[in-house]
């Protein structure tokens, strides 16, 4: 009966509306704040909702910063990352200097992967760390910061490929 209950829960946030161009610009989704705003009344924090699929998919080239695709607040992208190849995105953030910005990986299929966050300056500023199984997020401050730069990769030794999801959504802190 437990077991039947907890299947009764719904897991993701439905899936949102969006676009993509042939620039490589990801439409952003609804208002691009959480579902899971503010703290419930014991103090504790609700669990974020991820997005049920991604809206848009990867573009080559994006090795390098200054090919990146830039990716609306809200949206989520998927992309493969091969041997040695580096995706980046680019997330416009101008105005938003009093808000948190929530930058997640979540593995699909194939080899691990794994995302680093970099503030306008490209300075390194969070590592998501190694993804295999299921997603690991990362809350970035964005005072002061027009633009976040995220980079996914894979491991060099795995020759398939990696498969990921990269998804963003908006906090207030």
């Amino acid at each position: 009966i437990v077991g039947a209950a907890f299947m009764a829960i719904p897991l993701f946030a439905p899936e949102k509306s969006s676009s993509s161009n042939a620039a490589g610009v990801v439409a952003g989704a609804g208002n691009g704040h959480a579902e899971t705003e503010g703290a419930q009344d014991d103090g504790t924090r609700r669990a974020l909702l991820l997005p049920s699929g991604p809206q848009a998919n990867e573009i080559e080239p994006n090795d390098r910063v200054q090919q990146a695709l830039q990716l609306e607040v809200g949206a989520t992208v998927s992309g493969k990352s091969r041997r040695g190849d580096n995706d980046w995105y680019v997330i416009p953030t101008a105005g938003l200097d009093n808000k948190k910005l929530i930058v997640g990986l979540r593995y699909v299929s194939g080899s691990d992967a794994y995302a680093e966050v970099f503030d306008s300056r490209e300075k390194r500023t969070h590592q998501l760390g190694w993804v295999g199984s299921g997603a690991q997020t990362r809350e970035a401050d964005l005072f002061g910061q027009d633009r976040i730069y995220v980079r996914v990769a894979t491991n060099n030794y795995d020759e398939d490929n990696a498969v990921y999801e990269v998804f963003t959504t908006l906090i207030d802190p």
